[in-house]
């Protein structure tokens, strides 16, 4: 939680509500998925991106501006097949429709935030990691698919979308949907999707929330796998990444790696999530 000690002074500032939403059943898969390709398993499921295989160097190098120790050695990964991630952030309603359906999900993400607002467009937070895995095996057994948290290197994959960019924001943002131009002003979560999307089609992998991976935390990268898998374990710290809209530049990089505790349904600090799906 290096990096959120001095965001969690302005945590209170975010912004939450509740919508009841349904997320019936019924196919809506498609045939022969390709790069760039969106689609839902079921009418009210997240919205999904296929991501193509390929490989990148991970991690960020020592000449770059905010560089933390944890973020070497860079290394070459190999995803080694396509895979499909969530264009947005798991929204409020989308968690509330699981939490309903289950009884799960703990009651953090309900009672930290502000009254609900009417919006069901908002990024879910406070939730732990325990709350984010039963989210996807409810999604799962939901629609027949199997969905998951990204790993560590798959979000930094996704995130920079075969690019060598440092920033996965747009630099010529100017506002949403009514809210005070400047992005390092903005002190509330948003809702999702209001800026440009990366050139995966991915949005907000860089702010909003920061959102759970399935990763272990490691102090850095010497030993870790290859082939896009999580570093895993029975581990008290889970990996963290993204950042707040209020995050600091260096903070917002996307390379930074940042953790939350997960050794129960309590959690340190805000954070959301954002899904992964195997594809065929």
């Amino acid at each position: 939680m290096r990096n959120l000690n001095w965001e969690l002074l302005q945590a209170a500032s975010l912004a939450a509500f509740l919508v009841v939403a349904g997320c019936t059943s019924g196919p809506e898969r498609p045939v022969g998925v390709r790069q760039g390709q969106a689609f839902k398993d079921c009418p009210d499921c997240p919205e999904m991106v296929v991501i193509p295989a390929g490989s990148f160097l991970m991690g960020s190098p020592e000449t770059e501006s905010g560089r933390q120790a944890d973020e070497g050695p860079q290394h070459r990964i190999v995803i080694p097949k396509n895979f499909a991630v969530s264009k947005f952030e798991i929204m409020m309603a989308q968690y509330q429709r699981f939490t309903e359906e289950t009884g799960k999900g703990g009651q953090d993400w309900q009672v930290r935030g502000r009254p609900a607002v009417p919006d069901d467009h908002y990024p879910v937070y406070w939730i732990s990691w325990h709350d984010a895995q039963d989210y996807v095996r409810w999604l799962s057994s939901h629609t027949g698919q199997h969905y998951r948290l990204l790993t560590e290197a798959e979000w930094e994959y996704a995130a920079r979308a075969g690019n060598a960019n440092t920033d996965a924001w747009e630099p010529q943002e100017t506002q949403v949907r009514g809210v005070q131009p400047g992005r390092w002003w903005y002190h509330d979560t948003v809702p999702v999707g209001g800026f440009s999307p990366n050139d995966f089609g991915l949005y907000d992998m860089t702010g909003n929330i920061p959102e759970w991976v399935e990763d272990c935390y490691a102090p850095n990268y010497t030993g870790a796998p290859g082939d896009g898998s999580a570093v895993v374990g029975d581990c008290k710290q889970r990996v963290v990444r993204g950042a707040y809209n209020f995050s600091r530049p260096e903070f917002a990089r996307i390379a930074n790696r940042d953790w939350n505790y997960a050794v129960n349904r309590m959690t340190g600090n805000p954070t959301g999530l954002r899904i992964a799906r195997d594809l065929p």
